[in-house]
């Protein structure tokens, strides 16, 4: 049996007490925008996809071909990447 506020393990065999932050420390989590590179010929369809993610959030950056879509991954790193055929 499990002490109270005792969380198992995904063993199942030792329990772990749960940790409280002190009256004086506040927990801070800074929380980065995800961002995606968009790949699209079509600069209607690529200037309106980043219109919608962005509305949602999202920092994105547009490349027209695979050209510039191999540049701008040499040069920042991404969390997604959208391409269209």
């Amino acid at each position: 049996m499990l002490p109270p506020g005792a969380v198992p393990l995904p063993t199942g065999k030792h329990p772990v007490a749960p940790v409280k932050p002190k009256d004086d420390e506040k927990e801070v989590c800074v929380v980065q925008p995800k961002r995606i590179l968009v790949v699209e010929d079509n600069d209607a369809n690529r200037v309106m996809l980043c219109r919608r993610l962005n509305k949602h959030g999202y920092k994105t950056v547009e490349a027209a071909d695979g050209r510039q879509a191999l540049d701008a991954v040499a040069k920042q790193r991404f969390d997604s990447c959208c391409a269209t055929s």
